[in-house]
C-alpha cells in the first residue's frame, strides 16, 4: 500500500517522503458522493450504511506509519496545551500568594515596630525564657537596676541585697518550673525602687522589671515604713508579754485589742487571744467610765483603782493613755 499510486479525479499523484499530499482519495469522494450528496435521496433507507462506509474509507485512507507519527504529535500538542494552562494558573496563584505574603510581612513588621516602641516607652527590662530553654532573651534598659550589662540582670545579688535576691531566685524558679505568677516591690542597692512581675505567657516565662513611678515609689516607701513599724510593734509586744504587771490596749470604741500574759492570769484566762475574744475586763464598769472620761478630757488617766485579780480584790496603779497617732489606748496596771 505505501508504494501504490492513488487516483483523484482521473489523475495520479505519487506519495512523497511518507506523507500524503493534500488530496481527496477516490474512496473519500465516493463516500461523500454516496453518503453525502446522495444521502438526501436515500436518507430514509440506509443512513447507518453510509456513515459506516465513510468512516471505513477514511480509515483506509491513512497508512500505518502516518498514524504512528500523527499520534505522538497530537499527544505532544495536547501535553503542551495542558502544561501551558497549568503554568498560567500556577503563576497566577503564586502571584496571589506572593502579594498576600508581602502584606503579612508588612503587617508583622508594623506590629514589631509598635511593640518595640511600647517597650521602650517606659524604663524597664523584659526577660523571657522560651519553653525548655535555658537561654533567655533580655530587652530594655538595665541602668534602672544599677548594672551596665544586660546579662547581669539575672545576677540578682549584683543589684539586690541577699534577702531580696534569694526571694527573687525562688520566685523566678517557681515561675519557670510551675508557671506561678508573682509581683514584688524591690529596692536596689543604689536605692531605686523597682516593680518585679512574673507570669507565664504563651508557653514562655516572662519577667518584667519596671522602674517605679513617683506614686508607686511613695507606696513602696509607705510599705517599707509599715513593715518597719510592724517589726517594732512585734518587738514591743514581746517585751510587754514578759512584764509581771497586766498591760492592755484598746481601740477607738474601747474594745480590748491586746493583753499580755499577766492580764490573762489576772482574769483567769488561758491566753491573751481568749481574753480579747471573750472581752474579759480587769476593771469594773465604774472604773472604766472614769478612765474613759479622763482620757477624753486630758488624753490620759493615772490613778489607783481596786482590781479583782484571780478572785482576790487588790489595788493597782493604773495608767491608760491615748496614743498620739491612733485613737487607741494603752494601759498598764501596777500593784
Amino acid at each position: 500500500m505505501p508504494d501504490t499510486i492513488r487516483a483523484s479525479g482521473g489523475s495520479a499523484h505519487p506519495r512523497r517522503r511518507g506523507f500524503v499530499k493534500a488530496q481527496w482519495p477516490a474512496t473519500w469522494a465516493t463516500a461523500l458522493l454516496g453518503g453525502g450528496l446522495v444521502a438526501p435521496a436515500h436518507a430514509n433507507e440506509q443512513p447507518l450504511l453510509a456513515l459506516h462506509t465513510l468512516v471505513f474509507d477514511a480509515y483506509r485512507g491513512f497508512g500505518s506509519h502516518e498514524l504512528a507519527v500523527l499520534i505522538p504529535v497530537l499527544g505532544l500538542i495536547a501535553f503542551a496545551a495542558v502544561t501551558a494552562v497549568l503554568l498560567v494558573r500556577t503563576r497566577a496563584r503564586a502571584a496571589r500568594l506572593d502579594s498576600a505574603a508581602r502584606d503579612e510581612i508588612a503587617e508583622l513588621r508594623d506590629r514589631v515596630d509598635r511593640a518595640q516602641a511600647l517597650l521602650l516607652a517606659e524604663r524597664q527590662v523584659i526577660v523571657d525564657w522560651p519553653a525548655a530553654s535555658e537561654n533567655p532573651g533580655i530587652e530594655g534598659d538595665p541602668d534602672i537596676l544599677g548594672v551596665d550589662e544586660p546579662h547581669r540582670v539575672l545576677a540578682f545579688g549584683s543589684w539586690l541585697d541577699a534577702a531580696k535576691a534569694s526571694q527573687m531566685e525562688r520566685a523566678v524558679d517557681a515561675l519557670r518550673t510551675r508557671g506561678e505568677p508573682f509581683a514584688l516591690m524591690l529596692t536596689t542597692l543604689s536605692g531605686r525602687f523597682v516593680e518585679a512581675y512574673g507570669r507565664a505567657v504563651g508557653g514562655r516565662a516572662v519577667l518584667r522589671l519596671k522602674d517605679a513611678g513617683e506614686t508607686t515609689r511613695e507606696l513602696v516607701q509607705l510599705a517599707a515604713r509599715h513593715e518597719q513599724l510592724q517589726t517594732e510593734t512585734a518587738a514591743l509586744r514581746t517585751l510587754i508579754e514578759t512584764l509581771p504587771s497586766p498591760a492592755w490596749t484598746r481601740d477607738a470604741v474601747g474594745r480590748l485589742t491586746f493583753v499580755n500574759s499577766a492580764y490573762a492570769r489576772a482574769v483567769e484566762a488561758s491566753n491573751g487571744a481568749e481574753v480579747v475574744a471573750r472581752r474579759l475586763e480587769l476593771l469594773d464598769s465604774a472604773a472604766r467610765d472614769t478612765i474613759a472620761l479622763a482620757r477624753t478630757q486630758t488624753g490620759a488617766y493615772a490613778g489607783r483603782l481596786p482590781v479583782v485579780v484571780a478572785g482576790a480584790r487588790r489595788s493597782f496603779d493604773v495608767l491608760e493613755f491615748r496614743t498620739a497617732e491612733k485613737a487607741e489606748a494603752e494601759a498598764f496596771a501596777k500593784p
